[in-house]
């Protein structure tokens, strides 16, 4: 999948084609997960509510992981 963050306007847009996607997981610097979604139907996720630093995007998708760090600023 593509990750395409945006820090203008707090929204993270994802792009995972031919992929069925089973779950999303955000996790912080520390490794500790700070948010879930199961079998998302949208392509993008508000990242507003997420204090600054150093993150982890994960996504699952026909049984494999496939991960991307990004920045909150």
């Amino acid at each position: 999948p593509t990750l395409l963050p945006s820090t203008e306007n707090d929204v993270i847009h994802w792009d995972c084609q031919n992929c069925n996607v089973s779950r999303i997981q955000i996790f912080d610097n520390s490794g500790r997960s700070v948010y879930v979604e199961v079998n998302p139907t949208n392509h993008s996720l508000e990242t507003s509510n997420l204090p600054n630093g150093m993150y982890t995007f994960e996504v699952l998708s026909e049984e494999k992981v496939h991960t991307s760090k990004f920045v909150k600023q």
